[in-house]
């Protein structure tokens, strides 16, 4: 239920806008399925260039993006802002350059800030009352780069933190919304390790810095509505299909700091918080939106002209596409006049179209291409003899009838036939995938995709999704040609290294 002045904000990792888009029939039908008034994406999957005004220009919305530069297809977060009730002051997309004037990173260099930058992962808009900020924290997804991008990844949350802490510092309420890629606590992990092993990764321990309960500035909105909530999960193994027995973690977060005095501090903003859930059963994405309403007793400040960094800038004037006008069927001029009446002769004096040209000195071509009708009727022979019907269907050879069939021949044709068929059932067999000790289920294969020796090698395990036991997946491994493994069962994963 929606009250007076109540602002809905939603957050999702849709991965891949058009790719989203698409499943709902376009931006528009999309946005408007979420029911909020602000909307943050993470995981846009769009270059400044694959940008059209399709994706950006919606009507009733305001939006703004923050592009990976260096590849494409990666990456990348959008904010989308209702009109009339919250389109912001001022925006950026730069933990540095913002327009929002905050100086944090003084002793960072700008060379490294650009290259925090270059990925697309953070973009902030100013809503008068709090300023928002929209970020997909950096993943690490191969074992082969696992030092690398963890250096990146701290050195992007360092930066967050210095630039949030600034905001809160100077008296700015701040709302820190998106995919974390790291879960906060056990409790938000399907499979968790020891606690003192939970919290020894270096990039949990920093965003442990940044909440409350360890004298950071941010409050885990859900969290604090919701202490005790078990399984609730955010995030789901697409490959595993960890989505149906709820076997995920929850890493996609609205975050609240409340500014430490001065003009824009509010020390009731967290009791602005009338709600925060997890929408676990909206679908389209291998993650869940999550969600926070809002109510400060009055509108939001809002603008009546989007702000520099509006994606309306990147597209100005009402330049329409050749698709716009076959779509509402209106006509094209490209330099000549297009009828909708057939085409006749004029009388101009003209040959018609229809007429081919005539030969020189008027002489028309004879036609020489046969008819079918030629060849069907009778023709008298070339002495002048009467003509030869064709001949009747009696004349032609008949089929033996079954009484007439070798006997030997068709026993023999049938017992080499059997046998065929006996001997293909006997290779399907062999090729039947094991069953599972778990379930005593087929087992489906799979191939190993981790650099090493046994990359591009099958091998089988349990069919059933990832998720606790006896429901979720065994542990059952095998190689497709039984070598035998050195390390352990199978886990799930290609963590093991199997030789």
């Amino acid at each position: 239920m929606v009250g007076e002045n109540d602002v809905r904000l939603l957050c999702w990792n849709v991965n891949g806008l058009r790719a989203i888009s698409r499943k709902f029939g376009g931006v528009a039908k999309f946005l408007d399925s979420l029911e909020a008034d602000i909307v943050c994406i993470q995981e846009t999957k769009l270059a400044r260039s694959e940008l059209d005004r399709d994706l950006a220009l919606v009507d009733g919305w305001e939006s703004f993006f923050s592009f990976c530069t260096t590849k494409t297809g990666y990456s990348g977060v959008a904010t989308f802002c209702r009109k009339g009730i919250c389109v912001p002051l001022t925006c950026g997309a730069s933990l540095h350059n913002s327009s929002l004037r905050v100086d944090a990173l003084e002793a960072v260099d700008l060379e490294e800030i650009a290259e925090l930058d270059s990925e697309g992962r953070f973009l902030a808009t100013d809503h008068g009352e709090f300023v928002l900020i929209n970020v997909y924290a950096p993943a690490i997804t191969s074992e082969e780069k696992v030092e690398e991008r963890m250096d990146f990844k701290l050195r992007w949350y360092k930066a967050l933190k210095a630039y949030t802490d600034a905001l809160v510092e100077c008296g700015r309420n701040v709302i820190l919304v998106g995919d974390f890629n790291v879960s906060p606590y056990p409790i938000d992990h399907c499979d968790p390790c020891s606690k003192a092993q939970f919290f020894e990764r270096p990039d949990r321990a920093f965003f442990h810095s940044m909440l409350v309960e360890n004298k950071g500035n941010f409050c885990d909105v859900f969290r604090k509505r919701n202490p005790h909530r078990k399984k609730a999960f955010t995030c789901w193994s697409q490959a595993s299909g960890a989505r149906v027995n709820n076997y995920g973690t929850r890493i996609d977060m609205v975050l609240a700091a409340e500014g430490r005095g001065g003009p824009g501090g509010n020390a009731h903003f967290l009791q602005s918080f009338v709600d925060a859930d997890i929408w676990s059963d909206k679908e389209g994405s291998d993650h869940a939106p999550v969600f926070a309403k809002m109510n400060f007793g009055k509108p939001l400040q809002t603008s009546d002209t989007p702000p520099t960094g509006s994606s309306r800038w990147l597209f100005p004037g009402k330049q329409r596409s050749l698709d716009h006008w076959v779509k509402t069927g209106c006509r094209v001029n490209v330099g000549m006049k297009v009828s909708d009446e057939p085409c006749t002769q004029k009388k101009t004096g003209k040959r018609r179209l229809e007429e081919p040209p005539s030969r020189p000195g008027g002489i028309k071509r004879k036609k020489t291409q046969l008819g079918l009708d030629c060849f069907l009727k009778r023709t008298k022979s070339s002495s002048g003899g009467p003509s030869i019907p064709p001949p009747s269907v009696g004349d032609l050879p008949q089929p033996k009838q079954g009484n007439e069939c070798d006997s030997e021949e068709t026993k023999s044709q049938v017992k080499d036939r059997e046998e065929s068929v006996a001997a293909w059932k006997g290779i399907f067999d062999k090729m039947k995938p094991p069953l599972c000790r778990g379930h005593s289920e087929r087992c489906v294969i799979r191939e190993v995709k981790k650099q090493g020796d046994n990359k591009g090698r099958l091998f089988f395990v349990c069919a059933r999704p990832a998720g606790p036991p006896p429901i979720g997946r065994c542990n059952f491994f095998q190689w497709r040609n039984n070598r035998t493994i050195i390390g352990g069962s199978y886990n799930g994963s290609d963590e093991k290294t199997y030789k």
